[in-house]
């Protein structure tokens, strides 16, 4: 510590002009800021800050929505018996030698991998081109086999079930339903009607 600086007083004049400037500051101060308080309260609400008087904006979009793609299925109700196979695969046949375009629709990507349940349906359709058929019917050949011991069901020769391409997309997902009104098993005369849908992915040509 310095002890000359420490112990040398200032003047009178000094002191005095040392103790009011801090008063003097604060009276400044206490002034201007009862002026920008009155001057805040004049400002026209058509010039008051936006923070006050915009609405709150909620965003609907904000919330979580599920948007993964079902793995390729069919799922198919006959009578009242639900049946469901986890793959399906959608082939077209382009028409060739006289015969139109075919589309098939199978629970098994070949015979040497078919599992069960299986399920095979066969349709002549008007263009190989599935986005040129879309919300068109088509009679359709429907087998399926619930087991492999069980008997098949079938749609009988001359009434044949009905297919409906709903939707199709450039990576391969083909959405349809299908429905039947009458369904047979071999050798019986049972009947049962047949409706349900399937998410396919196309079988590349």
């Amino acid at each position: 510590m310095n002890i000359a600086k420490a112990t040398t007083r200032p003047s009178a004049r000094r002191t005095v002009f040392a103790w009011l400037l801090p008063v003097f500051l604060c009276a400044v101060t206490l002034v201007g800021c009862e002026v920008i308080e009155e001057l805040g309260t004049d400002v026209p609400d058509d010039k008051k800050s936006n923070s006050d008087t915009a609405p709150t904006v909620i965003n609907k979009n904000s919330q979580d929505v599920d948007t993964a793609v079902p793995e390729p299925n069919i799922e198919i109700t006959l009578g009242d018996i639900p049946i469901a196979a986890e793959e399906c695969h959608v082939t077209v046949l382009p028409a060739a030698g006289g015969y139109s375009a075919t589309l098939r629709v199978t629970s098994y990507s070949s015979p040497d991998t078919e599992s069960f349940p299986s399920i095979f349906i066969q349709a002549d359709i008007s263009s190989d081109k599935i986005t040129e058929i879309l919300n068109q019917k088509f009679p359709a050949k429907i087998y399926i086999q619930t087991s492999q011991k069980a008997v098949i069901w079938e749609t009988p020769d001359g009434q044949p079930g009905e297919i409906t391409i709903k939707n199709a997309d450039d990576l391969g997902r083909v959405i349809g339903v299908v429905t039947a009104g009458a369904m047979m098993q071999l050798g019986s005369a049972d009947s049962m009607t047949l409706s349900g849908s399937f998410d396919g992915r196309r079988v590349a040509d």
